[in-house]
C-alpha cells in the first residue's frame, strides 16, 4: 500500500498508524485511508458530496477523497479498485464542537440540497426489511442441509419468533407511514450506516454516510445501549432521547417510526448472517443463546420505554 500511495498519488508515506480504531498511513502531515470498491462506484461518489458538504458546514473531522496522479478519484491496483481519503493532522485533534450532538448534526445535514439516488434509504425501510428477512431465512435453511450443526437448529428453532416479530415491526411502519402530520424534523437527513456515535469522534469516513431518515440513528443509538447496558441506563437514554427532541422535536410519525424500528431485530438477523458464514464450533451456541435471551428483555424494556 506504500507503494500505491506514492505511484498512484505521489505520496511520501513515513509509517503506518492507527487511530481511533481506523487504521491508514501517514506522511507526517496527514492521515490517509484506503477503501476497496465493494459497491458501485455511483455510491462513493454520493457518500463523497455528502462528506463533502458536512465539511463545508465545518465538520472538521471527516475525511475526503483525493484524486491520482490521472485526475480520478478512483485507482485500479492489484485486480481491485480502491478510494484514498485524506484527513489532516490537524482536524483530528478534537470532534468539531457543533456537531457533537446528535440533533445538530441532523439538523443541519437535513439542509443538504440534493437527493442522493444510490445512498438513499429514506422510505424504502420496509422494502429492505423484508427483502432481509426472506433472504435470511432462505439461507438459513440452506445452510442447515448442508451442515446441520447445533449452531443453526438453536437459529431454527427460533426463527418464527423472529419472524413474527419482523413483520409485526413492517405492519407498524407501513401504518406510520400513513400518518398524515409531518413536521421538518421528518426531513431526510445525512444519517450513519450504523450510528455509533460517530459525530463526537475524531476520524469519520465517508463510507460511513447514508440519506435517511433521522430516526435511523436515534433507533441504533437506543438499540444498543439497551441490547448492552444494564436496565439502569435506561433512565440515561429517555433523557438522552429528551435532549434531542429539545432541538429537533420527533413528529408522530418520527415516534412511530421509531418504534417500529427498535422492534424490527435487525440485530438477530446480523448475527444469523454472521453465524452462516463464519466458522461453527460450541462457543457459538452459547453466543446465540445469550443473544436471544438477550433479546427477551430488550424487548420488554424497549416496550416500557413507549408506554
Amino acid at each position: 500500500m506504500h507503494e500505491l500511495l506514492h505511484d498512484a498519488y505521489g505520496l511520501h508515506i513515513k509509517d503506518e498508524v492507527t487511530r481511533f480504531g481506523r487504521h491508514g498511513y501517514t506522511d507526517g502531515e496527514s492521515l490517509y485511508f484506503i477503501i476497496k470498491l465493494e459497491k458501485k462506484e455511483a455510491c462513493y461518489i454520493e457518500q463523497c458530496m455528502l462528506a463533502r458538504f458536512l465539511r463545508e458546514q465545518g465538520c472538521r473531522q471527516i475525511a475526503l477523497p483525493i484524486q491520482n496522479h490521472h485526475h480520478s478519484w478512483i485507482t485500479n491496483t492489484s485486480h481491485m479498485y480502491v478510494i484514498v481519503f485524506k484527513l489532516p493532522y490537524m482536524n483530528v485533534l478534537e470532534p468539531s464542537i457543533p456537531f457533537q450532538h446528535l440533533a445538530t448534526f441532523h439538523k443541519i445535514s437535513q439542509t443538504f440540497p440534493f437527493e442522493p439516488q444510490y445512498m438513499n434509504d429514506y422510505g424504502f425501510w420496509s422494502t429492505i426489511w423484508q427483502d432481509q428477512v426472506i433472504t435470511m431465512k432462505r439461507q438459513v435453511e440452506k445452510a442447515i442441509v448442508l451442515n446441520n450443526s447445533t449452531v443453526l437448529n438453536t437459529i431454527i428453532d427460533n426463527l418464527p419468533e423472529f419472524m413474527r416479530l419482523s413483520k409485526l415491526a413492517i405492519q407498524l411502519l407501513t401504518e406510520a407511514e400513513n400518518e398524515s402530520y409531518f413536521n421538518r424534523t421528518d426531513k431526510p437527513a445525512i444519517c450513519f450506516n450504523r450510528y455509533e456515535g460517530q459525530q463526537q469522534t475524531p476520524i469519520i469516513l465517508p463510507i460511513e454516510l447514508v440519506y435517511d431518515h433521522p430516526v435511523r440513528d436515534i433507533a441504533e443509538r437506543i438499540r444498543y445501549h439497551v441490547l448492552h447496558d444494564s436496565i439502569h441506563r435506561d433512565i440515561e437514554v429517555k433523557e438522552w432521547l429528551e435532549r434531542y427532541q429539545a432541538v429537533q422535536p420527533l413528529s408522530t410519525l418520527g415516534m412511530r417510526m421509531l418504534y417500529a424500528r427498535l422492534l424490527y431485530p435487525s440485530h438477530f438477523w446480523e448475527m444469523c448472517d454472521w453465524m452462516i458464514a463464519a466458522p461453527r464450533s460450541k462457543k457459538y451456541v452459547e453466543v446465540i443463546e445469550r443473544l436471544i435471551k438477550r433479546h427477551r428483555s430488550y424487548l420488554n424494556r424497549v416496550n416500557d420505554m413507549f408506554k
